[in-house]
């Protein structure tokens, strides 16, 4: 796979080692309550962060390789 195949080179990916769960929570809070007062809250992530909100199953070798295709093409079997 290319390096250049990355799809979401412009949406905010968390970082998985910070261990600061307030401020996932704070982001959480502020999620619902634009929902709850239909304001707009563009919020760019990457569809693997969606699909683990929404509880769908996320796949290493298609949902990855949209944020970072050489490193997903390095750890492939």
């Amino acid at each position: 796979m290319n390096a250049d195949s990355n799809t979401s080179r412009d949406v905010y990916v968390p970082n998985p080692s910070c261990k600061k769960l307030s401020q996932y929570t704070w982001v959480g809070k502020v999620m619902g309550a634009c929902f709850r007062g239909r304001e707009c809250l563009v919020l760019a992530l990457p569809s693997f962060i969606w699909k683990k909100i929404s509880g769908e199953k996320v796949s290493w070798s298609v949902d990855y390789s949209t944020i970072d295709a050489a490193e997903v093409s390095v750890k492939q079997p």
